[in-house]
């Protein structure tokens, strides 16, 4: 919902500041937050709004890439909420989701330093196929893969 687009970029925000990435607000990196309907939801994709006792506290998002493959993007929990289920939660409701639209496989990358990241994907399935320098900071983005 629109009424959402505060709380979700305040999620993004407070997340990655808690994390050891630098955050950087780029208009052209962002613009999927600033406009989730158009970037998300329009494409056939989904997006979620965690919420515990009326606060935001959790997003998450998947997006077609072609008729096969979805990626997964912008999954957060405010780091107060973070290692209790949440994050966990909204990946399984968007597999399910991914699933229930036919899609055959999930896509996703994430940063080098989020090692804890990297190993909730690869408790769930997905595989590493590939890394890339970053495009912005010092450091690496790692690529995975689910099929669904």
């Amino acid at each position: 919902m629109p009424s959402d687009a505060e709380r979700v970029w305040d999620v993004h925000k407070q997340t990655i500041q808690a994390s050891p990435l630098e955050f950087v607000s780029d208009p052209t990196f962002d613009s999927d937050l600033r406009n989730v309907g158009n970037f998300y939801l329009e494409t056939g994709g989904q997006f979620l709004v965690g919420c515990l006792d009326g606060e935001t506290i959790a997003t998450g998002g998947v997006k077609p890439l072609d008729e096969q493959t979805v990626e997964l993007q912008r999954l957060r929990v405010l780091p107060e909420y973070q290692q209790n289920g949440y994050g966990t939660e909204l990946l399984d409701r968007l597999e399910t989701f991914a699933e229930k639209q036919s899609f055959e496989r999930i896509r996703l990358h994430t940063d080098d330093v989020l090692v804890v990241a990297q190993r909730i994907y690869e408790r769930r399935g997905y595989e590493r196929t590939h890394r890339e320098p970053h495009p912005t900071i010092d450091g690496e983005v790692i690529f995975y893969e689910k099929e669904i």
